[in-house]
């Protein structure tokens, strides 16, 4: 299998967590014109949360195609009202694995990806989840963590498995 990492046509730059990352992450949202894949592991219902959401509604209302998904466990307390909103401006939302007192059989799969992707042409990927805690303050300092930005060929591999991961399939097929 050839080595698509380090083949030609790809711009890649580190994304620092705090302002920097919401910022690239809501031009991201904002610039996309047909598609947008969101899938976190943590996502609050909080200013950073909805300062994220008022973009992915603003993409729907733009006719954007706008998938968003978040992890069962890591994402448990978003609101029924918040869940609302989302379905109601056209955003398709789910839980991966949503956690069941009935269902233990995939209690410990969870969706650990923190990726953003526009049109399969420009994605951020890496640890950061949409929370206050990431974003930071004037008063407190966000918590470390970092992403990459990336434009080329290997969004097209991001595109598959954003896609695989919607339509429940976890392993990939080559």
């Amino acid at each position: 299998m050839p080595n698509r990492f380090y083949t030609p046509g790809h711009y890649i730059r580190l994304v620092h967590s705090g302002s920097q990352y919401f910022e690239t992450l809501c031009h991201l949202i904002d610039s996309a014109q047909e598609t947008i894949h969101l899938q976190v592991y943590i996502f609050d219902e909080d200013e950073t949360g909805e300062m994220v959401l008022d973009h992915l509604i603003k993409a729907s209302a733009r006719g954007i195609h706008v998938f968003f998904m978040v992890d069962g466990y890591g994402s448990a307390k978003l609101s029924p009202g918040f869940r609302n909103r989302m379905q109601k401006a056209g955003i398709r939302f789910r839980f991966f694995s949503p956690v069941s007192v009935f269902k233990s059989i995939n209690a410990g799969r969870r969706l650990h990806q923190k990726i953003c992707l526009a049109d399969s042409k420009k994605a951020l990927v890496g640890g950061i989840n949409i929370s206050d805690k990431y974003r930071g303050s004037e008063k407190v300092k966000p918590w470390l963590d970092f992403a990459l930005y990336i434009e080329g060929p290997l969004c097209n591999d991001l595109e598959e498995a954003c896609q695989n991961i919607w339509g429940k399939r976890y392993i990939r097929k080559r």
